[in-house]
């Protein structure tokens, strides 16, 4: 495994994600002393912290670590560009904005469900 290339992704997904190095520390339960050094690739994370800050970026433990290309396999392949764009976006959300954002994601598959039963009722009134 290559540490450069590890520290490089390690510092543009935690920049992608809009948060400091002491935030990301927080979550990881590191000094943000430690999160500096990962990504000045003078030390590797415990396997435990790799995985969880993978978790949080949103990628496989295999392209954090350099091992692949792939930021996360099949996952999204059946989504179009317009909508990774946007969940790419969403991403970058102020906490408040995410808030909102999730709660208009959950209201949309709330009215995607009642779609889906009233045409299964209307499928059945003609039959």
């Amino acid at each position: 495994m290559d540490k450069e290339k590890f520290a490089k992704r390690f510092k543009e997904l935690r920049e992608e994600m809009n948060i400091t190095q002491k935030e990301l520390a927080d979550k990881l339960d590191v000094k943000r002393s430690t999160v500096g050094s990962w990504e000045a690739a003078h030390r590797w994370p415990e396997l435990e912290k790799a995985q969880i800050a993978a978790e949080l970026f949103g990628v496989s433990l295999d392209y954090l670590l350099g091992r692949s290309d792939t930021r996360k396999p099949h996952e999204f392949d059946k989504l179009d560009p317009e909508t990774i764009k946007l969940l790419k976006r969403a991403n970058k959300l102020t906490p408040a904005a995410m808030e909102q954002f999730k709660a208009s994601v959950k209201l949309v598959f709330e009215w995607d469900a009642k779609e889906r039963e009233l045409e299964k009722l209307r499928k059945r009134e003609e039959e």
